[in-house]
């Protein structure tokens, strides 16, 4: 295994649930910005700040966030962390358009997690720590799935020359509703090992296909 895994997903697809077993199961590092931070030796940069700056992406234009000051003393900070993170070795790197600062520097796979199914994303806001939901109605969690995914799409499109989500870019993408959270897991634990076929047997079967 010689390859870190980054992952950008969709809000409520269960993205940071497959990154924690997968790197759990490969004895890898997981990361996301509240971890990385630690690695960016910048006081200023606590948790409590960068919540209340990916709030302030909200409606934002990406395009005019590539000249924004702050928003680039942020990413230039979790940058900077997300370098010396990858210097201990592979690791899974949750958004923060990972593949995007370790381009040329490091193998990775480049993953879109989704689910296609919003019913079945709402309820996951419930144990969500950053929100009170308990009066909250439909459309508010809706509001909030929609937010939460611009943050990511915004500070993505920013500094990407790819575009949050589109499905083009990725190396893999899995839908976590048609394959359940532990299927894309498993998968991804898979993707990740060393391959173990046996070439002499595919030779073989090759050979009597064609």
């Amino acid at each position: 295994m010689k390859k870190s895994l980054f992952m950008d997903s969709e809000y409520c697809s269960m993205g940071r649930w497959i990154s924690a077993i997968v790197a759990d199961a490969l004895d890898m590092k997981f990361y996301e910005a509240k971890h990385l931070i630690q690695f960016a030796d910048e006081e200023w940069l606590t948790e409590e700040y960068l919540r209340n700056f990916d709030l302030s992406l909200i409606g934002r234009n990406p395009d005019e966030l590539k000249d924004d000051e702050e928003f680039q003393r942020v990413y230039q900070a979790i940058s900077k962390a997300i370098l010396i993170a990858i210097e201990q070795g592979p690791c899974i790197i949750h958004e923060r358009a990972a593949a995007e600062v370790v381009k040329n520097k490091t193998e990775f796979l480049n993953v879109l997690l989704y689910n296609t199914n919003i019913e079945h994303k709402l309820p996951r806001i419930n144990v969500d720590p950053l929100y009170d939901v308990s009066n909250a109605t439909k459309e508010d969690k809706l509001k909030i799935l929609y937010q939460e995914d611009e943050i990511r799409k915004n500070y993505h499109n920013a500094v990407c020359t790819s575009r949050w989500g589109d499905k083009k870019t990725y190396d893999i993408c899995l839908d976590s509703d048609k394959l359940s959270r532990e299927k894309c897991a498993e998968i991804l634990i898979e993707a990740l090992k060393d391959v173990s076929l046996d070439m002499e047997t595919c030779k073989k079967i090759i050979a009597k296909v064609f």
